[in-house]
């Protein structure tokens, strides 16, 4: 279980930011990756696009995440696996 205060604490943990910053690293990657595929390369592949978005949009909505999203997901999850539960202090 975890509170609201513990998931604060994480987030802004020294290691958590740093772990953030990678991942905008790869996000910016990814749109660098299509810019070139598309326009340097006349590139248009859907699919390279599709996985390219995809990768993009997962590293976005993590970075949103907060205490409330991270409660949803789980109790979500929890009526798959009931031992994942998250509890707001």
């Amino acid at each position: 279980m975890i509170t609201e205060d513990e998931f604060d604490q994480w987030r802004d943990n020294e290691v958590t930011q740093a772990v953030f910053k990678a991942f905008d690293v790869l996000a910016d990657r990814g749109l660098q990756e299509w810019i070139t595929a598309s326009w340097e390369h006349g590139n248009c592949d859907p699919l390279l696009r599709a996985d390219i978005h995809a990768r993009v949009q997962v590293i976005e909505d993590f970075r949103k995440i907060d205490f409330s999203i991270l409660k949803e997901w789980l109790e979500n999850a929890r009526d798959e696996d009931p031992k994942l539960r998250v509890v707001k202090s």
